[in-house]
C-alpha cells in the first residue's frame, strides 16, 4: 500500500514538471527566437511479483507479474520548427529561414542562437544590444584586396560596421558609350568652284592637251611673255597671287594653266587644299580636297601686250557648297588621380558611308587633351550595313605641319637652291650684311626651341630647311613640289610641334613674308584610347588614358547607326570620388554591403551560420542563447545558403514557435494528472488510517 503513495507522489512530481515546461513555453510566446520545449514521460520503477514460464508438455506458459512504482521525466525536447516572421524596418535585425544559429562571442567561447535583434555598438561592432556578445562572420569578405579597402580585421572574426569611413576614389580608365547614330546623318560635302562657261576647241570640250591659243574661247592669240594672273583664296583663307607666263611654245596648253593653279591651291595643306581639272563638258573646276565650308575663290585674268588677246576667261560661281559632317555630342563626368571629377565633351562626326570620328575635349581651366604624349580623337568608327558596330579602324597618322602658303619665284614653286631674297614673298631688294633670320617653336615633346639665328644674306631656302632641321628633334623639315615647307613628326601621334619663322626685326635690307605654320595633319595613334594631362597633376608623371568602348564587334550591344534620331550618349565609367560609409544592408546570403556617398556600394562582411548533426543536443543557457554539448556534434560554421544553412532576412525578426492552443491543451492535461494522483493518494493515506485502526 506504501507503494501506492510513492506511484502517486511521483506522479505529482511529474505534472509539476510538465506544469513548469508549459508555463516556460506560454512565459516565452513572445520571445523572439524561442523554441518551444515538451516534457516526455516514463516509467519510473517496476516491483516483478511473479517471472514468466514457460509452456511444458501439461500446461501453458505464463505472462510475468508486474506491478509500476511511479512515473519519471524521461527527456524534454525543443520544437525546433521555424517560427513565423516579424518586419521591423531595422536592417540590423535578422531571422534565420531554415536551419542554423547565429554565432556570438564575447571572448568566453561561442554562443549560439535564433534571436537575431541586433545592433552598432560606439565603435561599430555588430552585436546583441541586450548582452553585448558580438555577431561573428565567416571566410574573407572585407578583409581587403589590391584594389578595395579593408573594413574587418584579419584573424578577428567580430563583425564591424565602420559608418562615417571613407574609401578612396578611382581614377576613370573606361568609358562606355550607347545609343543611336542616325544613319540619315550626312558626311562632309566639298566645296566645288565651275568656271561659267566651258572650253572648247572646235565646238567640242576641251582637254588638257589643247593648246590655249586653240580654244575657241581665245580670239587673239596669246603672245610670249603674256601671263594669265591667277588670284583668289585657298580653302584654309589664305591669299594666292601667282601667274602662268606665256612661252609662245607648245607647252602652253590648258594642262599647262591647270598646273599652275594646283601649284597654288595644292600647296596649303597636304590632303586640305583643292584640285583644278577639266570636266568632261569643258568646264574649269575647282575642287576642295576635303569637306566641309571653304572660303576659297579663284580668278583668272589676261594681261597681254595686244589689248582683248588671250582666252576670255568667264567667272567661277560655287556649283557646290562646302558642309561638314552632322555632328552629335555628348557628356560625361570622368576622375582624375586624385578623383576629382572633370567634364569630358565627346563629338561624332560623320566622315563617310559608314564611319565616324570622335573627337574629346576638355575645359581648358581643367587641363590639355591636345600634343606629345595626348590623344583626343579616335577615328575611323565604322558601321556594318544592318547597322551594327563593326569596330575601330587602326588609322594611324603622323603629324605633320606645313607653311600656309608656298614659297615661289615669279610663280614658280621655289627650290631648295632658291635665294630666300629672290622669292615672290621677298620685297624692298636683297638682304643686307648682318641681316639674319630668326627660327623658334617648340619640338615634338614640347620643350622650347630656339630662337635660332641664321644669317640672312645669301641663305637658300635649302639653307633655311638644314636649319630646321639641325636644331628640333623628333621631327623632319622638307620642301615639298608647291613650295611649301613640310614639318613631319618622326613618329605617330599626337605631337607639340610648332615652328615659328621670321626676319629678324633689326634687319636694314629686304624683307620676307613668312607664313603662318599650321597644323596640316593631326597625328592620331590609331587605337580608341584617348589621353589627357590634368593642369594640376602635370608633376604626377604621364598622362590619364582612358579607353573608349563603343560596343561588341558586329553586335548591338553599344552604339548603332540605324534610322530615326540620335541618340548616342556617353552612359558609363567607372571612375569615383572618395565616399563615407553611410548605411549598410544585408542579403539573404549574409554578405553586408555598404553603401557609400559617392554612389559605390563595398561588401563589409558576410554573417556566419552553425548548424549542428544534433541540434536538439544543444544546452539552453539565458539571453535565448544555446552553448553546444558532447551530443550536438561540432559545429559546422558556414555562410548562409551553403549546405543545410538557411537564408538571411534582413530587417525581420523569427518569433517564437510556441502554439498557444497546444500549451493550454498541455496545461488542462497537466492540471488533470496532478488532480487525479492526488485523489490516488488522498486515498492509499486512508487505506492506512483504517489499517491503523484495526489495532485497537
Amino acid at each position: 500500500m506504501l507503494s501506492s503513495l510513492f506511484s502517486s507522489a511521483s506522479a505529482l512530481v511529474a505534472s509539476q514538471t510538465l506544469l513548469n515546461v508549459v508555463g516556460n513555453n506560454l512565459a516565452n510566446s513572445n520571445t523572439v527566437g524561442f523554441k518551444a520545449q515538451h516534457v516526455e514521460f516514463s516509467t519510473q520503477f517496476t516491483q516483478t511479483l511473479q517471472a514468466a514460464s514457460a509452456p511444458t508438455a501439461s500446461s501453458g506458459g505464463t505472462n510475468p507479474i508486474q506491478i509500476g512504482n511511479g512515473v519519471q521525466v524521461g527527456t524534454t525536447s525543443t520544437n525546433l520548427s521555424q517560427g513565423t516572421f516579424e518586419s521591423t524596418g531595422n536592417p540590423y535585425d535578422l531571422a534565420i529561414q531554415g536551419d542554423g544559429f547565429f554565432i556570438l562571442d564575447n571572448g568566453s567561447g561561442p554562443m549560439y542562437s535564433r534571436a537575431g535583434a541586433f545592433g552598432l555598438d560606439s565603435t561599430g561592432n555588430l552585436v546583441d544590444p541586450t548582452t553585448g556578445y558580438k555577431v561573428q562572420r565567416t571566410g574573407t569578405v572585407g578583409e581587403g584586396t589590391l584594389t578595395s579597402p579593408a573594413f574587418q580585421i584579419p584573424g578577428n572574426s567580430d563583425i564591424r560596421i565602420p559608418l562615417g569611413m571613407t574609401i578612396p576614389g578611382s581614377a576613370t580608365t573606361s568609358i562606355s558609350f550607347a545609343g543611336n547614330l542616325n544613319t540619315s546623318a550626312k558626311p562632309p560635302v566639298a566645296a566645288v568652284l565651275t568656271s561659267g562657261q566651258p572650253l572648247t576647241f572646235g565646238s567640242g570640250p576641251a582637254t588638257s592637251a589643247t593648246l590655249l591659243n586653240s580654244l575657241d574661247q581665245t580670239a587673239v592669240p596669246y603672245a610670249a611673255g603674256d601671263t594669265i594672273q591667277v588670284t583668289g583664296t585657298r580653302v584654309d583663307g589664305s591669299s594666292v597671287t601667282a601667274k602662268y607666263t606665256i612661252t609662245g611654245t607648245a607647252a602652253d596648253t590648258v594642262g599647262a594653266l591647270l598646273n599652275t593653279i594646283n601649284a597654288q591651291f595644292l600647296s596649303a595643306t597636304p590632303g586640305e587644299g583643292a584640285t583644278a581639272s577639266l570636266d568632261s563638258g569643258g568646264h574649269l573646276v575647282l575642287q576642295a580636297n576635303q569637306g566641309g565650308p571653304a572660303g576659297m575663290t579663284i580668278t583668272l585674268v589676261n594681261n597681254t601686250a595686244v589689248a582683248g588677246a588671250g582666252t576670255q576667261f568667264t567667272n567661277f560661281t560655287q556649283t557646290v557648297v562646302g558642309k561638314a559632317g552632322d555632328t552629335a555630342t555628348t557628356a560625361i563626368q570622368v576622375f582624375d588621380n586624385q578623383f576629382t571629377p572633370h567634364t569630358l565633351t565627346f563629338t561624332f562626326t560623320k566622315t563617310g558611308p559608314n564611319v565616324w570620328d570622335v573627337k574629346a575635349s576638355i575645359d581648358a581651366k581643367d587641363g590639355v587633351i591636345t600634343g606629345f604624349g595626348l590623344d583626343n580623337v579616335v577615328s575611323g568608327l565604322t558601321f556594318n550595313e544592318n547597322g551594327s558596330f563593326q569596330g575601330v579602324a587602326s588609322n594611324n597618322a603622323t603629324e605633320m605641319l606645313a607653311t600656309q602658303s608656298p614659297f615661289t619665284t615669279g610663280g614658280i614653286p621655289a627650290t631648295l637652291s632658291t635665294p630666300l631674297d629672290s622669292l615672290d614673298q621677298h620685297l624692298n631688294g636683297a638682304y643686307a650684311a648682318g641681316d639674319s633670320l630668326l627660327i623658334s617653336g617648340t619640338d615634338q615633346n614640347g620643350n622650347p626651341v630656339g630662337p635660332v639665328t641664321l644669317p640672312a644674306p645669301g641663305a637658300t631656302v635649302g639653307d633655311l630647311i638644314d636649319s630646321i632641321n639641325a636644331n628640333f628633334t623628333g621631327a623632319v623639315a622638307s620642301l615639298d613640289a608647291s613650295g611649301s615647307i613640310q614639318f613631319t613628326a618622326k613618329s605617330s601621334g599626337q605631337s607639340s610641334l610648332s615652328l615659328t619663322l621670321q626676319d629678324t626685326p633689326t634687319n636694314t635690307g629686304g624683307k620676307t613674308t613668312f607664313s603662318k605654320v599650321i597644323e596640316a595633319i593631326r597625328g592620331s595613334d590609331g587605337n580608341d584610347n584617348i589621353s589627357f594631362q590634368i593642369n594640376n597633376l602635370a608633376g604626377f608623371g604621364t598622362p590619364q588614358v582612358i579607353k573608349l568602348s563603343f560596343g561588341t564587334p558586329n553586335a548591338f550591344s553599344g552604339l548603332t547607326q540605324l534610322g530615326g534620331g540620335t541618340s548616342a550618349a556617353a552612359v558609363n565609367q567607372d571612375g569615383y570620388a572618395q565616399g563615407t560609409l553611410t548605411s549598410a544592408g544585408i542579403g539573404q546570403d549574409g554578405t553586408i554591403t555598404g553603401q557609400f556617398t559617392n554612389g559605390r556600394t563595398e561588401s563589409l562582411a558576410q554573417v556566419a551560420l552553425a548548424t549542428f548533426t544534433n541540434p536538439e543536443g544543444l544546452l539552453r543557457s539565458t539571453n535565448n542563447y544555446f552553448a553546444a554539448t558532447a551530443n550536438t556534434g561540432p559545429a559546422l560554421v558556414t555562410t548562409p545558403l551553403v549546405g543545410s544553412a538557411g537564408s538571411v532576412q534582413s530587417g525581420s525578426l523569427e518569433s517564437s514557435n510556441v502554439d498557444v492552443g497546444a500549451e493550454f491543451t498541455q496545461l488542462v492535461a497537466a492540471q488533470r494528472g496532478y488532480q487525479v494522483n492526488a485523489q490516488a493518494f488522498s486515498a492509499a493515506n486512508q487505506m492506512l488510517q483504517e489499517t491503523a485502526n484495526l489495532l485497537r
